[in-house]
């Protein structure tokens, strides 16, 4: 017999488990977990769905809509505008084709103030097409001027009103491009550079909360201002 089987043949037995516990007298059992099916999850899956659509889908909409329709019904309605008749004429957050020559022009917009066609990416500095495109709005502002000169743009201008807006329908411009378009406007009203001038001082604003930015002016709300005005 080899070294192996007398080792084994000597070793003892291993002690016996322990008894379990006797539970304690009143202690309450826990109830065994039931084991879980596919279906079980199927159907935790679409309560919690349904719960999660009703909630931030249903709830919390109204919830949003109704607080800002008490806190600030007029943003809330998309910021609309009447005309002299009463009618909606548009919204001071959009901007709007105002091509007749008596009024105050918006920024040139790539998608002719389209909304729903989105806009190409902007062009860059180094891109011939940039070059064209200043062209053809300078060309376009000197087909309106007086007595042969160009009234129209005296040369104080920014690139505001010479490029396309990123969002195609940028509501606002810099003051001093509303204001060289007032030798075209007096040309085409009966008012005078002074009444325009004046007009576009009163609707010069500075940014919200003064924060940090460039004043502006709102051209629909500028244009409408200018229609109501006597002489026009």
């Amino acid at each position: 017999m080899s070294a192996f089987a007398n080792v084994g043949a000597s070793s003892a037995p291993p002690p016996p488990a322990p008894p379990a516990p006797e539970p304690r007298p009143g202690a309450r059992k826990v109830p065994r977990p039931l084991g879980a099916t596919p279906l079980s999850h199927l159907r935790a899956a679409g309560i919690a769905l349904a719960v999660l659509i009703v909630l931030f889908g249903v709830v919390y909409p109204l919830i949003v809509t109704g607080f800002a329709q008490l806190a600030t019904p007029e943003t809330a309605n998309g910021s609309l505008v009447e005309g002299p008749n009463g009618t909606v004429v548009g919204s001071i957050l959009v901007a709007q084709n105002l091509s007749l020559p008596s009024l105050f022009w918006e920024r040139p917009s790539v998608t002719d103030y389209e909304m729903t066609l989105g806009t190409p990416a902007p062009l860059g500095p180094a891109d011939p097409a940039l070059r064209a495109e200043v062209l053809g709005y300078l060309a376009l502002y000197h087909n309106y001027t007086v007595n042969g000169t160009n009234a129209t743009l005296p040369g104080n201008f920014t690139e505001w009103i010479l490029t396309d807006s990123a969002s195609g329908v940028d509501p606002d411009l810099l003051p001093v491009d509303a204001l060289v378009q007032i030798p075209r406007i007096a040309q085409h009203t009966h008012l005078s550079e002074s009444e325009l001038t004046a007009l576009v001082n009163q609707h010069i604003q500075g940014p919200p909360l003064g924060l940090p930015g460039p004043s502006y002016v709102n051209v629909l709300q500028l244009d409408l201002a200018l229609v109501s005005l006597p002489g026009y």
